[in-house]
């Protein structure tokens, strides 16, 4: 039996489990040992062989559609976490512009994701664009540090949502290409996120975030 995930809903699997995530709904759903009832294409969104009573369930939570009506597209693949980090001994100084540029980065999060939704927020960290040339690895960790230490001062504090939001925005404007990435993992239930420039995690441990599936890229 044929199907298709919905347009905002997103797809991972974790050894025998399936996870869900309804951006829409800024929710998770966790399928224990339902990994061969489903299989996904290449594609990122048909769903193939599907086990018809799960593909039936999924239809009746509006997270999968019976055919192909609501194909939003190909999607990429998620990139397989970070190997790398920043492990620095000095710590760089944050900068004045930084500080200008972190206050903007708050209040685009105040408005658009402070009270609002993930799929909101999603939305407005895509309408900002990596624009001129990559600054380079070097620079690029540089900043993301000096973000890191400025983020104690917003009040957004303690989610990796928020805090990763606050860095991108400040990142893509000074030209960095990054990734924000969505993971989770089971048994416990965890989802996580984090950002990354190719192998390099930006803001946050590369031995930690390594312990996720990755569900979604923005």
């Amino acid at each position: 039996m044929t199907g298709q995930l919905g347009r905002d809903v997103h797809l991972a699997r974790i050894d025998d489990d399936l996870v869900l995530l309804d951006v829409a709904k800024d929710a998770y759903f966790c399928l224990p040992g339902a990994a061969d009832a489903l299989v996904v294409d290449p594609d990122g969104v048909t769903l193939a062989g599907c086990d018809p009573a799960l593909l039936s369930e999924l239809i009746g939570a509006g997270l999968a559609f019976d055919g192909r009506s609501n194909a939003a597209g190909p999607r990429a693949a998620p990139p397989e976490p970070g190997v790398r980090d920043l492990r620095a001994s000095m710590q760089p100084r944050p900068r004045v512009s930084d500080i200008g540029h972190m206050t903007g980065a708050a209040l685009r999060l105040y408005r658009f994701g402070g009270r609002g939704s993930l799929q909101r927020l999603l939305r407005a960290a895509g309408e900002v664009k990596a624009t001129g040339n990559d600054p380079g690895e070097a620079a690029a960790s540089d900043l993301a540090m000096r973000c890191e230490q400025l983020i104690p001062w917003v009040p957004f504090k303690g989610e990796c949502l928020w805090r990763s939001f606050l860095t991108l925005n400040v990142l893509r404007r000074a030209g960095v290409s990054v990734a924000w990435i969505f993971g989770v993992q089971t048994w416990p239930f965890r989802a996580h996120c984090w950002l990354q420039r190719g192998d390099l995690v930006l803001n946050d441990g590369a031995e930690y975030v390594g312990g996720y599936r990755p569900i979604l890229v923005a």
